[in-house]
């Protein structure tokens, strides 16, 4: 909390009421289907194990909260073009401490998953690399920011290459979430119990969402493809 608190301070300043918010869901839907997975999924009986957990979702928590304020002051950012560059620097520079935190947790995941199997392997290094792609989107992101405000003149392509980037680390985000929930309910063996019914609404939600991306980056092919002829 002090470290958070520390960030907060030196890097976003007041939060605004729309970030507090965010933040505020993100953490209560984030420790909702943890409980989930630590006790249905996992059903973890000493107390060691749940402390090691407790840990490893701690850490992950920060990061995800830390990611999700730095991607909301980035958008509100982005849409004045008076905004100072040092407001800019702190940001995409804790942004970039977080990606490399996310190598710490890669580090992690190797160590825990070598004493306590390849399930418990698989499942923190998807958790890892939800975190790690949320990181390097919202990075690309201002890194296009960034480049369109010092290019001279119109750029063109930038949206061509704000919707790639958004359209590839969406998708593969659903992908890996989608594929993480059917690792748990596979693993669990929990096909009639609440911890079943929470993860099939998770993964049938996963499913429409990457349909739902699919179909719109076909209609935008189609789009382009009419504008162009």
């Amino acid at each position: 909390m002090l470290v958070a608190k520390l960030i907060q301070c030196i890097v976003f300043g007041p939060l605004r009421v729309s970030e507090r918010q965010h933040l505020k869901d993100k953490f209560w839907n984030f420790i909702f289907y943890k409980f989930i997975f630590i006790f249905g999924v996992l059903n973890v009986q000493t107390v060691e194990e749940v402390v090691m957990w407790c840990l490893w979702f701690a850490g992950l928590v920060f990061l995800h909260l830390m990611v999700q304020l730095c991607k909301d002051r980035f958008e509100y950012l982005s849409f004045s073009p008076t905004t100072p560059m040092s407001s800019h620097g702190r940001v995409l520079s804790l942004l970039v401490a977080m990606l490399l935190s996310c190598c710490g947790l890669a580090a992690v995941c190797c160590i825990t998953g070598y004493t306590h199997g390849m399930h418990t392997l698989a499942f923190m290094a998807a958790e890892s690399l939800l975190v790690t792609v949320r990181t390097a989107h919202v990075i690309l992101r201002y890194v296009i920011h960034l480049w369109d405000l010092n290019h001279e003149g119109t750029w063109e392509g930038k949206g061509t290459y704000v919707y790639y980037t958004d359209f590839v680390m969406e998708l593969t985000l659903l992908s890996l979430d989608l594929m993480h929930h059917i690792h748990m309910l596979l693993f669990g063996n929990i096909w009639l119990s609440m911890a079943s019914l929470v993860i099939f609404m998770q993964l049938r939600y996963l499913f429409h969402e990457v349909q739902r991306r699919i179909r719109r980056h076909k209609n935008y092919l189609r789009v382009v493809g009419n504008m162009e002829a």
